[in-house]
């Protein structure tokens, strides 16, 4: 029975929950493999029952990690040096034969020079290579694509064909097929769960509002996820649009600075009469479900946000019309498939052509014939079958 270690230091986000979906779909592999998770205590706290059932009934092992301790006590090392020192030592502990990097994008930088020991090894990627058009100082762009050229070598030092390594990512515009080390990675989404009598808590949170255009703005809330600036941006258009609107907000502050801002913009769309419902906690699975079930424009503002987002996984499956940025994968999923309208993120008047839209055309069935593909393909199952078979075919 061979012994894989599935690697992931980070709690935030989305972490917890691609654990979680991976462990409800690993037991066909469970007669061949020997399962440890190193993980920080709070994605151990944040599994479902059924996951935590799932993991005792199939003997998976958790090891707690406390990365941010770790990095601390290691001043001069930055975050993927820091990863991979502490990866090095979890698997010299275990004598593993594989090993499954859930967050890949950090430690890359420092495994594409300095390799791992002799492990077969698959790491997911949610930021691909890609060189976006930016505006700014010619400078800032020639660093960015300095970056970027970095990256790409660090990634083809790391996933050399014939390599123990293999890299899957999340963004559909990153695949080679001339590379066997590369492969596309499906999102673990799921069907939406309706409430039940359980859930009418969350109601009670967020009580629905036939009155006015639902407008969600979900997830975590840091400055690159361009809360305060879509909210900035919101209080320069007419006062007749902003009273169409419920703006709905529900999130975990993760910058203070920018839960500041989001607080003080909040309290100015309030005194212009705007209806605005807020929730600083973190959003889970069966609320995001509820939210999704009445929602009828999905916000989603990220500034410099190149990969996947689960908020957008989300309203495609849910057929939601999407108001986003244009940059990265998010302007190419709505551009691509016209599941709503995109506008320039500096740009108030990108903004007001693009939010007159969307409120002009929300009711549309939107993403129809895209969703079903995107199902198919993006799902907890396939998630862990790809990773599995990804593993298991390197030789």
């Amino acid at each position: 029975m061979s012994r894989i270690l599935i690697f992931d230091p980070h709690s935030s986000g989305h972490h917890p929950v691609y654990i979680e979906r991976f462990i409800n779909n690993l037991f066909p592999y469970s007669e061949k493999h020997q399962f440890t998770f190193a993980v920080p205590a709070k994605t151990i706290a944040l599994l479902s029952e059924e996951a935590k059932r799932l993991a005792k009934e199939h003997s998976y092992r958790f090891v707690e990690i406390d990365f941010e301790s770790y990095r601390k006590t290691r001043a001069i090392c930055g975050v993927s040096i820091a990863e991979r020192r502490l990866l090095s030592q979890l698997l010299s502990l275990g004598n593993y034969d594989s090993v499954i990097l859930f967050y890949g994008d950090h430690i890359v930088n420092s495994v594409g020079v300095f390799p791992l020991p002799s492990v077969k090894c698959v790491a997911l990627f949610f930021r691909a290579p890609i060189l976006e058009p930016k505006g700014g100082p010619l400078l800032i762009r020639t660093i960015e694509r300095v970056k970027i050229r970095t990256r790409r070598w660090l990634l083809r030092s790391f996933l050399k064909s014939g390599s123990n390594n293999k890299g899957l990512f999340l963004d559909f515009r990153m695949t080679d097929s001339k590379n066997e080390a590369y492969g596309l990675c499906p999102e673990p989404t799921v069907d939406a769960c309706l409430p039940t009598e359980e859930t009418l808590e969350i109601a009670k949170r967020f009580p629905a509002d036939d009155t006015r255009i639902n407008m969600l703005l979900a997830g975590g809330i840091t400055q690159r996820k361009g809360t305060a600036q879509f909210l900035s941006l919101l209080t320069r258009e007419a006062l007749p649009t902003l009273r169409k609107i419920r703006l709905i907000i529900g999130g975990e502050i993760l910058d203070a600075d920018e839960g500041r801002r989001v607080e003080a913009l909040i309290d100015q769309l309030k005194k212009t009469g705007v209806s605005v419902l807020t929730d600083f906690t973190r959003i889970d699975e069966q609320t995001y479900a509820y939210l999704f079930e009445y929602t009828d424009i999905v916000t989603v503002p990220y500034i410099d946000h190149f990969g996947p987002s689960g908020v957008v996984s989300h309203a495609i499956r849910a057929g939601k019309c999407i108001l986003g940025c244009d940059g990265g994968w998010i302007g190419e999923i709505v551009r691509k498939y016209g599941n709503g309208l995109t506008y320039r993120t500096d740009d108030c008047a990108s903004f007001s052509n693009a939010l007159t839209g969307v409120l002009q055309s929300y009711k549309s069935d939107y993403c129809s014939d895209f969703r079903d593909e995107f199902v198919r393909f993006n799902n907890e199952t396939h998630f862990t079958k790809v990773i599995m078979d990804s593993l298991e075919g390197i030789q």
